[in-house]
């Protein structure tokens, strides 16, 4: 469940990075017009590998919450899941 948790932060931190990294170059008028590039970009390669990814993992996590019963985590890896799936919706 650690490696899961783990590998779910990194994946939404990710998405949060593209995401701040995209809005801020639409933000500056020198960068603006490559932003629609990156965005082109980032949607073509970069999402659907971390849609996999998260769906993937997700599953992973469920299983092992509910089939095999091994959800135990420290309170750190949860809060940062929960914090960055949050954070990621929203």
């Amino acid at each position: 469940m650690k490696f899961v948790l783990s590998i779910l932060i990194i994946n939404h931190l990710c998405f949060l990075g593209f995401e701040y990294a995209i809005t801020s170059m639409l933000n500056d008028q020198i960068s603006s017009s490559s932003a629609s590039s990156y965005a082109k970009l980032y949607v073509i390669l970069v999402f659907p590998v971390q849609l996999l990814l998260e769906l993937t993992f997700f599953i992973a996590m469920l299983y092992q919450a509910f089939i095999v019963f091994k959800w135990r985590a420290n309170g750190t890896l949860w809060i940062g899941f929960i914090a960055t799936f949050l954070m990621a919706i929203f």
